[in-house]
C-alpha cells in the first residue's frame, strides 16, 4: 500500500513560515508537528478520494491530521461527549444572596434547624380548638370568647382555652392551645365574642412548624442551578451567602469580510452583523459573562491574532463564519497557526454541520456556522451544554419530549434538527415545523427543535417524534 506523503516544517527554521491562498498572506510562527505511522484510510476525505500528498505547510491540510487521526463529520451525540470529555468546571467562590443567581451550587447545602420554628397561622381569622365547634351549625353557632390579639411577628403569652379564641393575622404565631384557625369572613363578631356557624377540624387553617424545612434536610444539591424560588427559599432558612461555581467568560468572534458593525452604511455585498448580537444575548440569557471581540475580515493571521486575544481574555471561544469549505473559510487555517489542537472538524446533522472545536492552553475554541439558523442549533445542542459543564451545573443536556407533528414531512437523508413552534393543544404538545419564512424570523418564532431522523420517506401529521424545547438555564 502506498503510503502518502507527508511534509513538514520540521526542516524548516523554528517559528517560520508563510501561506498565501487566494491572495491572502499569513505569516509568522506556525507550529510543528509529529506524525508517525499515519495509516492512509485516515487520510480519506469523506465522500470523496483519498488525499496522497498532504502538505502540513498549509494549515487547513496542518488541521485536518490531528496525531490521533481525523475525526470528521462526527454524530451530534459523539461531538458533545467528546467536548464534554475537555470541559473544566470553574473554580468556586461565595457571593450573596442576590449575586448568586443563576449560578450553580458548589456544595449540599443543609438547614440546622426546622422552617419555620413554629405553628403558625395561614389566613387572617381566630385561633380555636377545633373540638369547641363539633356541634356549630348555621342554625346554632357557637359562642367563643376572644381573649386577645396576635399580629405576625409577635410572641404571644396566653393560651387558648375551652369556648376560648385569639384574633391572629395571617404568618401569626399560633398560640399555645389552638389547633385550627378559622377565617374572619366565616365568623361573626358580637363584642367580646365571635359566633362559630360550622365545624372546624383540628389542623384547619394552620401550618405547621417545619413546613418548609426540617432541621438536618438538605434545601439544595451540588450543582442546582440558583433560581428566583430557590433565593426565597434560601433567604427563609436564613443563608446571608451561598458557595458557588465561578462566572464563565465567552469571547464572540465573529469572522466575514461582508459582515458590517451598527451604524456603518452597508455597501454592495455587505450585511450587518447580526450573529454578534444574537450570540450575545444568549450567552447573557444564559448565565455567562459575553465578552465580544467585534469583526475581523477572511484574513487567516488576522483571525490566529484574535483567537489568542480572546483566549487571554476568556474562558472558551467562539467564532462564527468561515469553518465550511470554501476558498475564504479560513477559521480551520487560523486556528493551526494559532497552535490550537484539533478535536474535531463537521458534525453530521444539519443545521448545524460546519462546526469546528479545538484546544489551546485548557480551553476549547469552538467554530460555529456564519448561517444564523445552524450557528443557534450548534449553541442549543453542542455549545450550551459546554457552558453548562463549566458552570457546574449537574443536568447538562438538552431536554427531550415527545412531540405530534402538526402537518405532514417529507424527509431527506441527513438527520436534521428542524426549527420549529411548540403549542400545547387540548393538554397535547404539538410542532409546527417553521418553513417557508425568511432564516432571522424563523429563529424569532423558534422555541423547539424537532429532531428529524435521516432516510428518506415521509413522516405523517398525528406522528409522534422527539423534540427539544428551546429554553434558557432553567437547568432542572
Amino acid at each position: 500500500m502506498n503510503r502518502p506523503v507527508l511534509t513538514s516544517l520540521a526542516q524548516t527554521e523554528p517559528g517560520k513560515g508563510s501561506w498565501n491562498k487566494m491572495g491572502g498572506q499569513v505569516s509568522g510562527a506556525y507550529p510543528m508537528v509529529g506524525i508517525n505511522n499515519v495509516e492512509e484510510e485516515l487520510l480519506k476525505t469523506p465522500g470523496g478520494p483519498e488525499k496522497p500528498f498532504i502538505n502540513i505547510n498549509i494549515p487547513k491540510d496542518y488541521y485536518a491530521i490531528p496525531a490521533n487521526g481525523w475525526r470528521r463529520n462526527l454524530s451530534l451525540e459523539q461531538a458533545r461527549a467528546l467536548l464534554l470529555r475537555h470541559v473544566f468546571i470553574r473554580p468556586g467562590e461565595r457571593l450573596p444572596l442576590l449575586e448568586a443567581l443563576g449560578r450553580a451550587i458548589r456544595e449540599d447545602l443543609t438547614v440546622q434547624e426546622d422552617i419555620p420554628g413554629f405553628n403558625r397561622s395561614l389566613v387572617d381569622g381566630y385561633a380555636l380548638q377545633g373540638r369547641d365547634t363539633e356541634k356549630a351549625g348555621e342554625n346554632a353557632p357557637v359562642r367563643l370568647r376572644v381573649l386577645e390579639e396576635v399580629a405576625a411577628g409577635s410572641n404571644p403569652h396566653f393560651q387558648v382555652s375551652t369556648r376560648t379564641a385569639v384574633k391572629v393575622m395571617t404568618g401569626a404565631p399560633l398560640p399555645a392551645g389552638a389547633d385550627a384557625v378559622v377565617k374572619y369572613e366565616e365568623v361573626r363578631r358580637e363584642g367580646a365574642e365571635v359566633l362559630v356557624y360550622r365545624r372546624v377540624p383540628a389542623g384547619t387553617g394552620i401550618g405547621k412548624a417545619g413546613q418548609e424545612l426540617t432541621a438536618g434536610e438538605t434545601v439544595v444539591s451540588r450543582g442546582s442551578p440558583v433560581t428566583p424560588s430557590l433565593l426565597g427559599l434560601l433567604a427563609a432558612a436564613g443563608f446571608k451567602d451561598l458557595p458557588v461555581y465561578s462566572a464563565v467568560k465567552a469571547a464572540i468572534i465573529s469572522t466575514g469580510s461582508e459582515l458590517a458593525g451598527l451604524g456603518q452604511t452597508l455597501g454592495a455585498g455587505r450585511i450587518y452583523n447580526s450573529n454578534q448580537y444574537f450570540l450575545t444575548a444568549l450567552l447573557r440569557m444564559s448565565g455567562v459573562e459575553p465578552v465580544p471581540l467585534g469583526i475581523v475580515p477572511d484574513d487567516a493571521a488576522k483571525i490566529a491574532a484574535l483567537v489568542q486575544t480572546a483566549l487571554e481574555r476568556a474562558d472558551l471561544v467562539i467564532t462564527t463564519g468561515g469553518v465550511s469549505s470554501g476558498d475564504y473559510d479560513l477559521v480551520e487555517a487560523a486556528l493551526a497557526l494559532a497552535g490550537v489542537e484539533s478535536l474535531f472538524s463537521g458534525i453530521s446533522v444539519r443545521p448545524g454541520k460546519s462546526f469546528v472545536a479545538g484546544k489551546k492552553d485548557g480551553k476549547l475554541i469552538l467554530g460555529l456556522s456564519g448561517h444564523p439558523g445552524a450557528a443557534f442549533a450548534a449553541f442549543e445542542f453542542l455549545v450550551k451544554p459546554v457552558l453548562k459543564k463549566m458552570m457546574g451545573y449537574k443536568n447538562i443536556l438538552p431536554r427531550k419530549i415527545e412531540v405530534i407533528l402538526s402537518h405532514d414531512y417529507r424527509k431527506t437523508e441527513a438527520r436534521r434538527m428542524k426549527a420549529a413552534r411548540l403549542s400545547i393543544e387540548e393538554g397535547i404538545a404539538r410542532a409546527t415545523i417553521l418553513n417557508g419564512q425568511g432564516v432571522l424570523k424563523t429563529l424569532a418564532d423558534c422555541n423547539l427543535f424537532v429532531d428529524i431522523p435521516p432516510g428518506k420517506g415521509l413522516l405523517r401529521a398525528g406522528e409522534k417524534i422527539s423534540a427539544y424545547a428551546v429554553e434558557l438555564f432553567d437547568m432542572k
